[in-house]
């Protein structure tokens, strides 16, 4: 059985965790085990990461022993925190949770596992507008952009895990956090491009009316476009390479390899730009 340690103490953001995972030989019997040191809080993205990783690896070969040991102490608040958004749950790790379980009510949603045939799921519209306190016209918004993410692993991740989501709302900011690990960008792209780089590939995702004609490019553009003009972030990584909307800038820069594809949206909460006046612009 192969051992393997992953270090969740601060300073183990979201590319050197790709980069652990990268390194695991996924056909080996593995124990995992997470380290924690009390006061230091994981990125959410991190959290996501390992539950579509370990969760695929269970999946591929259920006969696979696949064991995960918590190295830390229960009352550590950082261990609390990851149970609270149900981290451990999503991996079927007991956890007993020694401490008060307060509503999570305008602050997040827990991590869900959104199975592949799986729609929207409606339930948050409703978060959205009565405990986030959004108005009609942003939850609507909101419901468009992640029906879009949610769609586009549907339609082209070729994966049966599905994949998985996470919302947490911040002082000046909602964050959207959706993974999975299916074929990745640029294998979806090869049976329209049969030569495409990953890098090629990865910057067609935001180009209107880039792929076979299924939606695959438009969904992407909408998203990263409202992103682009109302001054918030979109982080989109897959294969070994990533693409970043910042301040309406695009960045494209190297990572290690990550099967499927990562998106992250930080949706800045003062919205100018509405998601119809994107699709009028485009005739839809």
């Amino acid at each position: 059985m192969e051992n393997i340690t992953i270090d969740l103490n601060r300073g183990k953001n979201l590319f050197s965790i790709i980069e652990d995972l990268s390194q695991i030989d996924t056909s080996k019997d593995t124990k995992f085990t997470f380290e924690y040191t009390c006061g230091n809080y994981v990125e959410n993205n991190g959290y996501l990461l390992l539950s579509c990783f370990i969760n695929q690896m269970r999946h591929d070969n259920p006969n696979r022993i696949v064991d995960i040991l918590l190295d830390t102490d229960s009352d550590c608040k950082a261990v609390q925190y990851a149970s609270r958004i149900d981290f451990f749950k999503s991996l079927n790790i007991d956890f007993i949770e020694n401490f008060k379980r307060k509503p999570n009510d305008g602050r997040f949603i827990e991590i869900m596992n959104l199975p592949p045939m799986y729609g929207f799921p409606y339930e948050l519209r409703s978060v959205f507008k009565d405990k986030f306190n959004f108005s009609y016209d942003d939850t609507e918004d909101l419901v468009f952009l992640i029906g879009e993410v949610i769609s586009n692993t549907k339609m082209h991740a070729e994966t049966k895990l599905g994949s998985y989501l996470y919302c947490q709302k911040f002082k000046n900011y909602l964050e959207v956090i959706a993974v999975d690990s299916g074929v990745g960008v640029q294998k979806s792209f090869q049976k329209i491009y049969p030569n495409i780089t990953n890098e090629e590939a990865i910057k067609k995702t935001i180009i209107f009316g880039e792929g076979d004609g299924n939606g695959r490019g438009q969904g992407l553009y909408f998203v990263s476009e409202f992103m682009r003009r109302n001054d918030s972030e979109f982080l989109l990584i897959s294969g070994d390479k990533n693409i970043e909307i910042r301040n309406g800038n695009t960045y494209i820069s190297s990572n290690e390899n990550w099967k499927g594809t990562f998106l992250r949206l930080k949706i800045n909460l003062t919205l100018n730009v509405t998601v119809n006046t994107l699709l009028a612009e485009k005739g839809m």
